[in-house]
C-alpha cells in the first residue's frame, strides 16, 4: 500500500484497517490519513499570533487540496489556517496557541479547498516573508499576497527583520541568483495611538505598504530618510501590515524597511537634532524610525516531531542540511549535504532507497546519506520508504546554497568530500558510470581531496570495482595517481589483494616505464609485508638490465633487497652505481666517489671509487661539497618530517621517492630510514617500518641515528603484539651495542 494515490472510497475505509494504537496515542480524525505531531518551541508576543509551521508534502499528503485540524494534547480542535500551498514543497499553517502543553498534533486529510487564512479569522500571523526567485514585478508579489497555490520555487519563513532592521524585506535567502518578488504579513502593536507617519525605505527595489487592508497613496515631505510615506490614525491595539517588494531595475539592491513615527516619537528617536551645518538644521535628524521589537508581532515558532500514518504504513520525510561547500575559482560550485530520513514514528524495518533527479541510475541507500549537489541550479530528491509490502515516496524541489566556509586546509572538510563521493560512487551498479555526469570542478575537487590514509575505502573503490567504467577513461597523470595512492595503502592494509592488483595493472599499462614501476611496486609488497625476498630478487634483477628510468628504479630496488637480505656491500654498489648517474649527484657528498666512514676500505667501497667519474679542471666551488650534502641532507630530512607532522602523507611520500631517487646512498648514510620508517607508522605499516630499521641496526653501526631507530622498532613490536619477552630481549640486545660504541 502506498500513501500515494489513494482513493476517497479507501479513505472511509481506513478506521476499520487501521493498526490498533494506544489510548494515549488515539486518532482524533479518522479520515485524516495522516498526522504531524509538533513541538511547540517559542511562544508568540500575542496569543493571536498563534504558531506557524511549514508541513511538508511531495507526495505524502492526500491531495490535490489538503484540509488540516489541529488538536491539542487532549484533542481540543484548535482554530487553524493555510496561507500558501504546492504539492511538492508543502503548505504553510497558522494555527492558535494551545491552552496547555508543549505539543499539538496536525492531522491532514483530503480537502475540496484550502482553508485559507483571512483577517477574520482571529488569527494574526506575523511576521511572515514570502518569496518567489525569479519573478521580481509588482504582479509577482501581489500573487503572493492573495495566499493559496504557488510554484515550487516560492518559500516562506516567520522572520520580521533583517541584519538590524526590525521589518524588513531583505531579499532572496534562498541563494538563487536575480531578483526575487516579495510579500510580508505583519501585525504590529500600537501603544501611542493617533496620526502615524508610516514610511518605507528603500535601498534599490520598490515597496507598497498596506495597513489593515488598505494601500498608503504615499507623497515626499523631504529628502530625509523616512521622508516618504503617509499619516496613518492607529488606534491602540494590533494592525495589520503587508509589504510588497518589487523592482523595475535589474541591478536594485534587495533591501527595503518599514519604518514611522508615532505621536511621541521624540527627537532622540529620531537621530538627534540636525546641526547648523546639515539642510533641515534644527529638526529630527529623520522623519522617521524603525519599529521597536516591542511593537512587532511575532507568530511562535515549532517543530515537526514526529510523522505517521493511521493504517501503520510507512511516511517517506527527510531533511536537507548544507554541510560544505567547494567552490575554487571559476569552477561550479560543489555543496555537500546531509540527507536524514525522518524515522521518528515510523514502523520497524523500514529500508531508505534515495533517487536524485541529476544522477539518472543511482540508488542511494540508508537513513543518512551525504550528497553533492552542484550549484546555481535547482535539483530534486526523491525518498522511497518501504516496509514489507507497504510503501511511501517523497519528492522535493530544492536549491542548494549555503553561507558556511569551506576550506581544504581542514582534513575534515576533504575528508567529508571523500565520504560523499564514495556514497555517490556505491549508489551506482556496477556496470555504470557513476561519473559519466561530473563535470572538470567535480573531478578537480576529488583530486584536491585525495590523500593518503591507512582507512580510504574510496581508493579502493576507485580501483576495485570501478576501474573499467571510471579510471581508465582518465588522463594518465590522475590515472596513476589513483593507482599509486591505491597501492601504497593496500600494500598493507591487503597485501595480497594490492599484489593482484599490481600485477592487473601491470597487464594494463600500454606503457613499458609504468609497467615496470607497478611490476617493482609488487616487489616491495613480497620485500616487506610478505617477506619474500628472493622472489621479489627474480622481479626486480631482469628490469635493471633494461634502459630508462624504470631500470635506475629497479638497481635502487635491488639495493633495498641486498639491504634487507644484511648484503650492505652490496646495497652499497646499487645505491652509489644509481647515484652516480643522477643528475643532482654533483650536489652532495656521495657523488664523487664520497664513502660513508662506516663503509671505507669495503669491497663496494673500491667499487664505488672506481666508478666515480675522474676529476675535471673546474672552478673550485664555493662551499663544500660536503656541506652541500649535508645542507641537501638536512632540507630533505625537515621537508618530509614537516609533512609527516601536518599530516600530508601523499606529499611526504613523493618527497621522500625524490630523496631516494637522487641520492639513493642517503638510505644507509642519514636519516632517510628514520623519516621512511616513520611515515610508514603515520599510515600504519608497522611491518614495513620494523623491517626497514632492524636491517639498519643490524648493519649500520657508526650512525647517530641508531638509538632512535631502536626506539621505533620497540614502538613497532608494541603495535604489533609482540610477546613482552621478546620485546626485553631485542632492548636489552640493543643497550648493550649501544655501551660498544
Amino acid at each position: 500500500m502506498t500513501l500515494l494515490g489513494r482513493t476517497a472510497a479507501a479513505l472511509g475505509c481506513w478506521a476499520a484497517l487501521a493498526a490498533p494504537v494506544r489510548a494515549e496515542e488515539t486518532w482524533h480524525v479518522k479520515d485524516a490519513p495522516i498526522r504531524f505531531t509538533v513541538g511547540l518551541e517559542s511562544a508568540p508576543t500575542h496569543h493571536s499570533a498563534g504558531y506557524f509551521l511549514k508541513l511538508p508534502d511531495g507526495g505524502i499528503l492526500p491531495g490535490p487540496l489538503p484540509a488540516t485540524q489541529v488538536v491539542d494534547q487532549s484533542g481540543n480542535v484548535l482554530k487553524s489556517c493555510v496561507l500558501w500551498q504546492n504539492p511538492e514543497t508543502g503548505l504553510g499553517v497558522v494555527f492558535e496557541p494551545p491552552k496547555y502543553g508543549s505539543s499539538v498534533l496536525i492531522y491532514v486529510m483530503k480537502g475540496v479547498k484550502l482553508n485559507l487564512w483571512t483577517p477574520e479569522s482571529g488569527l494574526t500571523p506575523s511576521a511572515i516573508i514570502c518569496t518567489h526567485p525569479g519573478h521580481p514585478s509588482k504582479i509577482d508579489a501581489a500573487g503572493l499576497a492573495r495566499l493559496g497555490p504557488v510554484d515550487t520555487t516560492v518559500h516562506y519563513r516567520n522572520e520580521a527583520g533583517s541584519q538590524g532592521a526590525t521589518v524588513a524585506l531583505p531579499g532572496d535567502r534562498s541563494g538563487r541568483p536575480g531578483l526575487a518578488a516579495m510579500y510580508m504579513l505583519a501585525y504590529v502593536a500600537t501603544t501611542d495611538p493617533g496620526e502615524t507617519w508610516i514610511a518605507p525605505v528603500t535601498f534599490g527595489g520598490n515597496m507598497q505598504v498596506s495597513v489593515d487592508g488598505r494601500p498608503l497613496h504615499m507623497k515626499k515631505i523631504s529628502d530625509k530618510q523616512g521622508g516618504y510615506g503617509e499619516h496613518v490614525s492607529l488606534s491602540e491595539g494590533l494592525h495589520r501590515v503587508e509589504l510588497l517588494g518589487f523592482y523595475t531595475a535589474k541591478n536594485a539592491k534587495p533591501e527595503m524597511v518599514l519604518t514611522w513615527r508615532t505621536p511621541k516619537t521624540s527627537a532622540k528617536d529620531l537621530g538627534g537634532v540636525r546641526p547648523a551645518d546639515l539642510r533641515f538644521a534644527g529638526t529630527p535628524m529623520w522623519d522617521a524610525r524603525q519599529l521597536h521589537e516591542a511593537e512587532v508581532v511575532r507568530s511562535g515558532a515549532c517543530t515537526l516531531q514526529k510523522i505517521q500514518a493511521h493504517d501503520g504504513s510507512p511516511v517517506a520525510h527527510f531533511t536537507l542540511t548544507p554541510k560544505q561547500i567547494y567552490w575554487f575559482g571559476d569552477e561550479t560550485p560543489y555543496l555537500l549535504y546531509e540527507l536524514q530520513a525522518d524515522t521518528a514514528g515510523q514502523p520497524a524495518g523500514i529500508q531508505y532507497t534515495w533517487s536524485f533527479s541529476g544522477d539518472a541510475g543511482a540508488l542511494a541507500t540508508g537513513t543518512n546519506i551525504a550528497w553533492l549537489f552542484p550549484g546555481s541550479r535547482d535539483h530534486r530528491v526523491t525518498l522511497k520508504a518501504t516496509a514489507g509490502d507497504m510503501h511511501s515516496q517523497c519528492t522535493r524541489p530544492f536549491f542548494p546554497f549555503t553561507t558556511t566556509h569551506t576550506s581544504l586546509n581542514d582534513p575534515a572538510s576533504r575528508a567529508a568530500f571523500r565520504t560523499a563521493c564514495l556514497g555517490m560512487l556505491q549508489a551506482y551498479p556496477p556496470n555504470k558510470d557513476p561519473t559519466a555526469g561530473w563535470d572538470a570542478s567535480l573531478w578537480n575537487n576529488l583530486f584536491r581531496t585525495l590523500e593518503l590514509s591507512r582507512d580510504n575505502p574510496l581508493l579502493a573503490q576507485l580501483v576495485e570495482q570501478r576501474w573499467e567504467t571510471t579510471v581508465r577513461k582518465l588522463p594518465t597523470d590522475r590515472k596513476e595517481l589513483i593507482e599509486d595512492m591505491y597501492l601504497a595503502v593496500t600494500s598493507f592494509t591487503n597485501p595480497t589483494n594490492a599484489l593482484k592488483w599490481a600485477l592487473l595493472l601491470e597487464e594494463k599499462s600500454p606503457l613499458r616505464e609504468r609497467a615496470m614501476a607497478l611490476r617493482l611496486k609488487g616487489a616491495e609488497i613480497l620485500m616487506y609485508q610478505q617477506k619474500n625476498l628472493a622472489e621479489a630478487r627474480k622481479w626486480v634483477r631482469p628490469l635493471t638490465a633494461e634502459m630508462g628510468e624504470g631500470s635506475e628504479w629497479a638497481r635502487i630496488r635491488m639495493g633495498d633487497i641486498e639491504f634487507l637480505s644484511r648484503n650492505l656491500n652490496e646495497a652499497t654498489q646499487f645505491y652509489g652505481d644509481v647515484q652516480n648517474r643522477s643528475k643532482h649527484s654533483k650536489l652532495g657528498p656521495q657523488g664523487e666517489g664520497f664513502v660513508p666512514q662506516h663503509l671505507k676500505g669495503s669491497a663496494a667501497a673500491k667499487a664505488q671509487e672506481k666508478a666515480a667519474p675522474p676529476e675535471t679542471a673546474a672552478p673550485a666551488p664555493r662551499v663544500a661539497p660536503w656541506k652541500l650534502g649535508a645542507i641537501r641532507d638536512v632540507a630533505a630530512s625537515e621537508s618530509v618530517r614537516n609533512l609527516i607532522e601536518q599530516g600530508f602523507y601523499w606529499e611526504a611520500y613523493q618527497a621522500l621517492r625524490k630523496w631516494e631517487r637522487e641520492f639513493p646512498l642517503s638510505k644507509i648514510s642519514s636519516d632517510y630510514p628514520l623519516l621512511e620508517g616513520r611515515f610508514c607508522m603515520a599510515l600504519g605499516d608497522y611491518a614495513r617500518c620494523r623491517a626497514l630499521l632492524e636491517a639498519y641496526c643490524d648493519q649500520v653501526d657508526a650512525s647517530n641515528y641508531l638509538a632512535e631507530a631502536m626506539q621505533m622498532i620497540v614502538q613497532c613490536m608494541k603495535v604489533m603484539n609482540e610477546p613482552h619477552a621478546a620485546v626485553v630481549k631485542f632492548q636489552e640486545t640493543m643497550k648493550k651495542r649501544l655501551v660498544l660504541q
